[in-house]
């Protein structure tokens, strides 16, 4: 029996169709119609949430909530501060304050750029450009403690379905280094005593990864462009 592959939106159908070809799937595009109805229940929910918060709180309840958590954000972050394994914060806590922002710098304008350039070119929506803006938020997000580590699943999860669709998938030493990082998670306790949190290392790990997963991309892109301009060509004369 052949795999089954649903696609939800049309950023999926290049990896539904690689998984077509190569293993001879089927591919089922969701009906619009039962997407459009999905994002309009979420809209309707959030727009209840706020008329609710409204109702029960006040206009200013944003505000108050805003205030709340810039008057309590030192104190979280003198508390739990070496919990935290984003790149900002660990840059901010554990590396003198010129080095802070030069790290960040870097560690956060290398793959913004590079999600940038694939969306100037006309290429984004591919699943490792996908894997990489979700690493993006993840090493510029201001809060992100060790128990939030399962939402590093997601872009490698989408890396490793990336591989599985252009070419004969992850390494053996790819799946040896998932499994690493998979069981490594109770490694964050060494926070404190190491001075930086290691589950920084996994995310960078990834964000490492989505980088070349997207230059590998764009250079099969590159290729198979060349080979279909060289197709059309006319044949020299003998």
């Amino acid at each position: 029996m052949s795999e089954v592959v649903t696609a939800l939106h049309r950023f999926d159908l290049p990896v539904a169709q690689g998984l077509a070809a190569q293993r001879g799937a089927r591919v089922f595009l969701a009906d619009p119609a039962l997407h459009g109805r999905a994002l309009a229940a979420g809209v309707a929910m959030g727009a209840l949430h706020l008329a609710a918060g409204l109702w029960a709180c006040g206009a200013d309840w944003p505000m108050r909530m805003m205030a709340f958590l810039t008057d309590s954000r030192a104190a979280e972050l003198a508390a739990n501060g070496p919990d935290h394994f984003s790149l900002v914060r660990v840059a901010t806590l554990a590396l003198p304050e010129v080095a802070a922002v030069l790290v960040m710098a870097f560690g956060l304008g290398v793959p913004l750029l590079a999600l940038l350039r694939t969306l100037e070119a006309g290429r984004s929506g591919s699943t490792a450009w996908w894997a990489l803006a979700l690493c993006l938020v993840l090493l510029a997000s201001p809060h992100l403690q060790y128990y939030e580590a399962a939402l590093l699943v997601l872009p490698a999860a989408l890396l490793v379905e990336a591989a599985e669709a252009q070419g004969p998938g992850v390494a053996p030493w790819g799946r040896l280094l998932l499994a690493v990082g998979w069981l490594s998670f109770p490694a964050w306790s060494l926070g404190r005593t190491l001075g930086f949190q290691p589950l920084l290392l996994p995310l960078l790990a990834l964000t490492v990864w989505a980088l070349w997963a997207l230059r590998a991309e764009a250079a099969r892109n590159l290729r198979a462009g060349a080979q279909k301009r060289k197709g059309r060509l006319p044949r020299p004369a003998r």
